[in-house]
């Protein structure tokens, strides 16, 4: 399963280097919603418990290929949401409302993240790369 993830992630990087060498716009949408799909398989996967150190890893690269797919705040903002109550779900220490709580906080910010996502894509031209 995990591998499923980095090859992932390792495609949407190499889309990203592709896409900075031509010099395009920042706003990539089909990069961006690939990703949410990314997290939201990811948790759907992974729904109760601790998340493992590798785990883990797997969730900040997705962030941080959301963090570069999107310049706007509000989903940046949901993406950073997503990452750090992903650190509560593997730190040592239970966070202070439960994992069940945690994990619900994790589902907002998500469709916090494909809402925008949405409203984004209502406002561009039809043409968008």
């Amino acid at each position: 399963m995990q591998s499923r993830y980095r090859e992932a992630y390792s495609v949407l990087v190499a889309v990203q280097k592709v896409r900075q060498s031509m010099r395009m716009i920042t706003m990539n949408l089909e990069q961006a919603r690939a990703v949410h799909s990314a997290l939201r398989e990811f948790f759907a996967a992974h729904p109760k418990g601790r998340l493992d150190p590798a785990a883990l890893d797997d969730v900040q690269a997705l962030c941080r290929a959301a963090e570069s797919a999107v310049a706007d705040a509000e989903c940046r903002r949901a993406i950073r949401s997503i990452e750090n109550y992903s650190a509560l779900l593997s730190s040592r220490e239970a966070a202070p409302r439960g994992a069940d709580f945690v994990r619900l906080r994790v589902q907002n910010a998500l469709a916090s993240f494909r809402s925008k996502l949405k409203a984004i894509e209502a406002g561009q031209p039809a043409v968008m790369s």
